[in-house]
């Protein structure tokens, strides 16, 4: 091809060519050399919405670069940053979205618990509903003819727990005054919800809120109220009035619409979403499966929830990795109902313990990541110890059984002693068996010979000594036994013991003849003590029986008079006794009481015997005797005249008549 470079045109396009070469190639110097500055990332902690709007707008960033997120937090105020996906000194890239995490204020759906309001009175229930965040809590103040004014009688619960932005309904009673008196309604339209209750309380009126949306009326006032204003009606009745909610718009159904339809339409509406995301077997992710409201009107600036699908769980592959950590994953998914189980089978490996050696799901064992319905079972094969046999070593040696032991890595446990007829003492007779995990504790049993007993390990002991030595003995195994003949006499031998015992090693029994010693003479031991006598009698082997007690003027109290005695008796019979009383009473004597009778006199009859009987103590057999006088006898009324016995008389017996004469007026 020959180019005129002398033609105009030619010479035109060369020109023109030369300048779009040059200019691109300063446009790509300037990109080379002078980049577009990177904006730096800061600390949105502690930052609000509006604080990080004025940041978007400062560096001339779109919602293309910077997205929000909205999460419930029952700690931080709506509309706080609660986190940055970007760390704050970071630049953010070209093509990179800085993605905030606001927060949505407490969650007005969280299902909360409620108490038992019996017996509560409405200051209470009030506060109980305002610390617990609860929003469309009414009050309505009914009369009661049982329940105290101020009191709780019910509620339109019906379960045990409700969601915090659920209607409910507290009836609080007024009690039974001021029913039945006619009164004209009050015009509510300039009355806030709070006026309209304490009115309603004041005239024990039951007060029933409705809400509904206005173009015409403000937030909060009221629409319309029954009755109606100027109206007569009777204390005790019932209110309904209607507040608004603001200007509203008409709440869609969005089933079957992507999340970008509903932001769409709460954007261009004024309404919050709350988005809950849920796995879902049918409905595809990013699809809507219900919201709430999905009807009639939505006041602005309230919040629309939205479940939103997020499809079929989509299931790592945890081969290779902890059970933990995948019982974690799954606890993660489960959260946003995918309802994922885990079943576990244990088998042995050589790998850690808790590995998972094969994940295995709708029957295909899985090598990556894989998309299940919700609710289906996970199935995973999980390490554990590999075990070891362990053999009998019945017949071994303790050392030769210590060294196997340790040798499969396991300890040497409980010993147990046994007789046994076959090893000799020292040697192993039984030890568990079967698979065992390394460090487990072996037990055994380790002989101790054949048992044997001699006829001098038998004799001249107690029966029950004898029988406890083969008891024992048995204890350990040896399956011994032994018998005792009917007691007998034998001189020598202490009543209960054995005497000529008997011994076969091969049948391995044992027999022995009892003594029952041999007669004795019981002394007799008329004078002694009683506890002298009781110990004399069971040195003897024999027992004591007292049967009487009896006076005796030659045999102190407390000793034997008599008992049964002489030669012919056996150890454990019953030696009878009679116990002294000391001497009879009625021989007592004593010296007779000093006395005068001119003291004994008393201001009465019956006051002077007194006197006389203190006076004349320990004699009691007293007979008084009155002398009748005229009133002009000189002598003091009631005056001792006489007493039969001398004063200081030696020896007197104790029961001897006393006969004492008093003088007594007429």
């Amino acid at each position: 091809m020959n180019i005129n470079f002398k033609d105009k045109k030619t010479i035109a396009l060369m020109i023109t060519a030369g300048t779009l070469i040059l200019l691109t190639a300063a446009i790509v110097a300037i990109v080379f050399l002078f980049p577009a500055k990177k904006i730096e990332i800061p600390d949105f902690s502690n930052k609000s919405k509006v604080d990080v709007d004025a940041w978007i707008l400062e560096n001339d960033l779109t919602v293309e670069d910077v997205t929000f997120t909205y999460e419930y937090n029952e700690t931080t105020e709506k509309d706080m940053v609660l986190s940055q996906s970007i760390l704050a000194g970071e630049k953010l890239k070209k093509d990179e979205v800085l993605n905030i995490i606001l927060s949505n204020g407490y969650d007005p759906t969280l299902v909360v618990t409620i108490p038992d309001f019996k017996d509560m009175k409405y200051e209470e229930i009030h506060q109980w509903f305002t610390d617990n965040k609860f929003t469309d809590v009414t009050y309505e103040y009914i009369p009661d003819q049982k329940v105290k004014k101020d009191y709780f009688i019910k509620s339109n619960l019906t379960a045990s727990e409700a969601h915090r932005n659920d209607m409910i309904l507290i009836s609080i009673s007024v009690g039974t005054e001021s029913v039945g008196v006619e009164i004209t309604m009050p015009d509510f339209a300039d009355y806030t919800k709070a006026n309209i209750q304490a009115w309603g309380k004041t005239n024990n009126m039951s007060i029933t809120f409705k809400t509904e949306a206005s173009d015409k009326i403000a937030k909060d006032k009221v629409i319309s109220q029954t009755p109606k204003a100027g109206e007569t009606t009777k204390t005790g009745g019932k209110v309904t009035v209607t507040i608004s909610t603001g200007k509203g718009t008409t709440a869609v159904k969005f089933d079957g619409k992507t999340k970008k339809d509903v932001d769409a339409w709460a954007k261009e509406n004024g309404i919050k979403i709350s988005y809950v995301e849920a796995y879902d077997n049918k409905i595809a992710n990013g699809t809507v499966v219900s919201n709430k409201p999905n009807s009639g009107t939505i006041a602005t600036g309230s919040t629309m929830t939205v479940n939103i699908s997020i499809g079929k769980p989509s299931i790592d592959n945890y081969t290779n990795k902890s059970k933990d950590s995948f019982q974690a994953y799954v606890d993660g998914l489960n959260k946003k109902s995918a309802n994922i189980k885990i079943s576990v089978t244990e088998v042995e490996s050589d790998k850690a313990i808790g590995t998972i050696l094969k994940q295995t799901i709708n029957g295909k064992v899985v090598t990556g990541a894989t998309t299940a319905d919700t609710g289906t079972t996970v199935y995973i094969e999980v390490a554990k110890v590999k075990s070891v046999a362990v053999a009998s070593k019945a017949g071994s040696s303790y050392d030769d059984f210590k060294k196997y032991v340790e040798g499969l890595g396991m300890k040497v446990g409980a010993k147990t002693d046994r007789y046994n007829d076959t090893y000799n003492s020292g040697i192993i007779v039984s030890n568990d068996t079967g698979n065992k995990v390394p460090g487990t504790s072996i037990n055994y049993v380790q002989s101790l010979g054949k048992f044997t007993i001699t006829v001098g390990d038998l004799n001249n002991i107690t029966k029950d000594a004898a029988q406890g030595k083969i008891n024992n003995a048995n204890n350990l195994g040896a399956a011994w036994t032994i018998s005792f003949s009917a007691p007998e006499e034998k001189p020598g031998i202490v009543s209960g013991n054995t005497f000529d015992c008997a011994v076969d090693l091969n049948s391995k029994k044992a027999s022995c003849k009892v003594s029952k010693g041999s007669s004795m003479t019981v002394e007799n031991k008329a004078g002694v003590t009683e506890s002298e006598f009781i110990n004399y009698i069971k040195g003897l082997g024999m027992t004591p029986r007292k049967i009487s007690e009896e006076y005796s003027t030659t045999v102190a109290k407390n000793s034997i008079i008599r008992n049964v005695n002489g030669p012919g008796y056996w150890p454990g019979a019953t030696i009878d006794y009679v116990l002294s009383l000391g001497d009879d009473p009625a021989n007592a004597t004593a010296t007779f009481p000093n006395y005068s009778e001119t003291t004994l006199i008393g201001g009465t009859l019956d006051a002077t015997k007194t006197n006389v009987r203190n006076a004349l103590s320990p004699f009691t057999n007293i007979t008084f005797v009155t002398q009748n006088v005229s009133t002009e006898d000189p002598r003091p009324n009631f005056t001792v005249l006489s007493i039969s016995i001398p004063p200081k008389t030696p020896d007197v017996k104790l029961n001897t008549e006393v006969i004492v004469t008093i003088l007594n007026k007429e």
